[in-house]
């Protein structure tokens, strides 16, 4: 049926022929690409120009080339073969001596390595005298070597074995002479440090001072004395004087001090010290009963001040008047002692 229909079309564009011209260019605007072929069999194809070089071809890339039809916008195109390299005669880049030259073959279009070769070399090494790189030591190897003079190859090494002579250095302090304690100084190699010589230090008259100690405690008023010990043997070092604590050899009062509080039956104790050095000064009783406006606020005994008391010679006392400098509280409670002696009467 296919090909039926196709025949049909192909009778048509013949017929077609007769009345106007038709080319193989107009065949792309009305059929497939299987149709194009057999009418551009039928109608001749189309006009080629010339085939003109796109991209000449060298021996790194293919080249291109492409042809245009003179009646539409149709064109070809086709690789052009890449070209072989040109291959040069042997370029020498390094010259043989005592040691290999190289060689290299070459495109001469592109500079392309071809090839390249080692040069054998030409003649022998030119031998040094024996050098040596490395001094031996006491404990230590050295080295030496034979080198080329031309092109400066190792050809030979060899150890030089150990010298086992050492090279003494000065006294060095290993450890410091105490008052208990000999030190001792050494000599030791210089290269490999090993110690060749050692020698005691004598003892040291220089003891290490501890800690005061206080012999006797200064006071506001007399001086005291300290000593010092040498924390390793123990023998004194030095001795001091502690100056007096007072100001200009005398005490510093303080406040007074509490020592027991008095009660309506008892006598209390208080004291006063020195601030600079704590000796007791002064030492009081604390009368019997705490008064205020004149009445013991415990027992609301009245204060003996306002009375006058004479001695009845029997240990003890009585009351012959009062203190007419002083207004008597309103309640009046007789004291029944005086000077820790009782009151027998008025």
């Amino acid at each position: 049926m296919k090909s039926t229909i196709k025949a049909f079309f192909i009778g048509i564009i013949i017929l077609a022929v007769s009345i106007f011209t038709f080319t193989a260019c107009d065949v792309d605007e009305y059929f497939d690409e299987e149709g194009k072929q057999e009418l551009e069999h039928i109608l001749g194809g189309h006009e080629w120009g010339e085939w003109s070089i796109v991209q000449e071809a060298d021996c790194s890339n293919v080249g291109l080339m492409r042809r245009e039809c003179l009646s539409c916008d149709r064109f070809e195109e086709e690789e052009i073969p890449q070209k072989k390299h040109s291959v040069s005669e042997w370029i020498i880049d390094i010259e043989p001596t005592c040691q290999n030259g190289s060689k290299h073959t070459e495109c001469k279009n592109c500079g392309k390595v071809i090839s390249t070769e080692e040069i054998d070399p030409v003649r022998d090494h030119t031998r040094s005298e024996w050098t040596v790189t490395k001094e031996p030591t006491c404990t230590n190897d050295g080295s030496k070597r034979i080198l080329c003079l031309e092109c400066g190859s190792r050809l030979e090494w060899e150890p030089i074995p150990p010298t086992g002579v050492h090279t003494e250095g000065d006294w060095e302090v290993e450890r410091e002479s105490t008052c208990i304690e000999q030190g001792l100084q050494v000599k030791n190699c210089t290269v490999c440090g090993i110690k060749m010589t050692e020698e005691a230090l004598p003892l040291s008259n220089k003891h290490q001072d501890d800690e005061w100690i206080v012999d006797i405690e200064p006071t506001c008023t007399t001086e005291g004395l300290r000593h010092s010990v040498c924390a390793l043997c123990g023998e004194t070092v030095s001795e001091e004087i502690i100056p007096a604590v007072g100001i200009a050899g005398t005490h510093t009062e303080g406040d007074w001090i509490v020592d027991v509080d008095s009660t309506c039956t008892e006598k209390g104790t208080k004291h006063i010290e020195c601030t600079a050095c704590g000796e007791t000064l002064r030492t009081e009783a604390i009368p019997k009963h705490k008064y205020v406006d004149g009445s013991c606020i415990n027992c609301k005994q009245t204060s003996e001040e306002y009375f006058h008391f004479t001695s009845a010679g029997n240990n003890s006392y009585y009351i012959h008047s009062v203190n007419s400098k002083l207004e008597l509280p309103a309640n009046v409670i007789l004291p029944s002692e005086y000077n820790d002696m009782p009151v027998t009467g008025i």
